[in-house]
């Protein structure tokens, strides 16, 4: 696993995930925002149509207190993200 940080990541942000516009409007993060540029974990731009990637506040992330892998794959296996 690489330490990649995606380049539009803002200052308490986190990469979340890519996605398409209908998973995005599913998100229930009230801090989410959508990117322009989706890469893969290992910095590899992503040439899938329609994909874009999504960062939430840390803050909001913290609320939960769920590790984010944990949320993550949550999100995945709901919407099918691959």
């Amino acid at each position: 696993m690489t330490n990649f940080v995606h380049p539009e990541t803002l200052e308490n942000e986190i990469f979340f995930t890519n996605c398409n516009a209908d998973q995005f409007v599913s998100m229930k993060w009230t801090t989410k925002r959508k990117g322009q540029v989706a890469y893969n974990g290992d910095g590899v731009r992503l040439d899938i149509t329609n994909w874009f990637p999504v960062f939430i506040n840390q803050d909001e992330l913290k609320i939960g207190q769920k590790d984010l892998s944990l949320i993550r794959k949550e999100f995945r296996s709901v919407n099918l993200v691959r």
